[in-house]
């Protein structure tokens, strides 16, 4: 009987836990693999303004550097599953990495300049 009494408070003790617990933010991952380089874009579609900045600027340098763009890949998934975080202020965040490293980091109002100007360093070492 002590046990089913305990068993049921964990039970209690448990589902309380889980929802106290905010919502999973979703956030969208755009990564392709210029050289020796990785380029994640990470979102959460909060501020579409911006967002297309950065894609307009990808997208710019596809047309450009095709060849660079072949193994394109988009996933949804949430902030719990995944390295990284998105904060508000900081959306969209483009992560410029080599062997494992962030060589460059742009986020949030960056002109698509800069941008294309950081993403075309990667496409011509």
């Amino acid at each position: 009987m002590m046990l089913q009494k305990t068993a049921f408070l964990l039970v209690l003790f448990l589902l309380f836990l889980a929802s106290c617990q905010q919502p999973a933010e979703k956030i969208e991952i755009i990564t392709f693999h210029p050289s020796d380089y990785d380029v994640i874009l990470l979102t959460d579609q909060s501020k579409t303004n911006m967002e297309e900045i950065y894609l307009d600027a990808i997208i710019e340098l596809k047309a450009k550097y095709p060849s660079e763009f072949n193994q394109v890949s988009s996933k949804a998934t949430s902030t719990h599953e995944t390295n990284f975080s998105v904060g508000n202020d900081e959306n969209p965040t483009l992560l410029i990495t080599k062997n494992g490293q962030t060589v460059k980091e742009l986020s949030g109002k960056t002109p698509k300049k800069e941008i294309i100007k950081h993403l075309e360093l990667t496409m011509e070492k």
